[in-house]
């Protein structure tokens, strides 16, 4: 945050949803079970059978799951942005992926020095990172 405050940004547009992430697992699902159709004979099927549950649990945990998958990643992308908002009081959410349209609008106003930021770990990076940004705008 404080790279993108000393470079004047200040409002970050996050997309809601990968499109191309959704494709990924759409095709993984789809290799998944065919991997699985073709590994699991009815011969292997009567010689392990406690292997073929396990197996058989683990796809359908995962095949057809991309619409799942999705909307953990979004829920999570929102955990994130409400935990960093906790650390960056002066933030705000702009709009929701929706709203307007299909992002996510924030707002992180210039950070002017560690009282802006809440969490010790965070001032002390914001200290760390500040001199050594500094340091390099003066070496240019």
């Amino acid at each position: 945050m404080n790279f993108l405050s000393k470079e004047g940004i200040s409002e970050i547009e996050v997309p809601s949803m990968l499109v191309l992430d959704y494709e990924y697992h759409t095709k993984r699902s789809i290799q998944a079970k065919a991997q699985f159709d073709k590994e699991w004979t009815k011969e292997k099927i009567q010689k392990r059978p406690e292997a073929y549950q396990r197996d058989l649990q683990f796809l359908g945990m995962n095949y057809n799951k991309q619409d799942t998958i999705s909307e953990i990643k979004t829920e999570r992308l929102l955990y994130t942005v409400k935990r960093l908002l906790s650390h960056y009081p002066d933030g705000k959410v702009l709009s929701y992926p929706g709203d307007s349209d299909s992002l996510l609008h924030l707002s992180i106003p210039p950070i002017k020095n560690k009282s802006d930021i809440n969490g010790d770990i965070l001032k002390s990076m914001y200290s760390l990172v500040d001199n050594t940004y500094t340091k390099s705008i003066q070496e240019r």
